[in-house]
């Protein structure tokens, strides 16, 4: 658990998402959890969070002419860039979910997406 702890400071994820957490990071069951989450989605873990920092997102979101929710999850690692594209595509309804990890948080999300399909 060291060892993790020492590389989610190292990248500072912790202080990014975790601010009030102080110099030692998140508690050690919020870093179990992210762990956990890399674990379960094995080799593939890092596909989309390659596309989401390699797309030309300032190029291609303006584009966009149909309606668009931009939506992130406060804890997602791509929450930095939550803004950003709203920025490109002021037209798109936008929404901050609390995520997916809890039963609560994906019944909150799931109901910011019917919402919007929903018109």
């Amino acid at each position: 658990m060291a060892i993790v702890r020492r590389r989610f400071l190292d990248l500072d994820y912790g202080q990014v998402h975790y601010p009030t957490a102080g110099k030692d990071g998140p508690a050690p069951e919020v870093i179990h959890e992210k762990l956990m989450e890399v674990l379960r989605n094995g080799r593939t873990y890092f596909r989309p969070y390659h596309a989401a920092f390699h797309y030309p997102m300032e190029e291609r979101l303006p584009q966009v002419r149909v309606p668009t929710l931009i939506t992130a999850g406060r804890d997602d690692n791509v929450f930095a860039h939550f803004d950003r594209s709203h920025a490109l595509l002021p037209t798109a309804e936008e929404a901050a979910t609390a995520g997916i990890l809890s039963v609560e948080a994906a019944r909150e999300a799931a109901a910011v997406f019917a919402g919007f399909l929903d018109g």
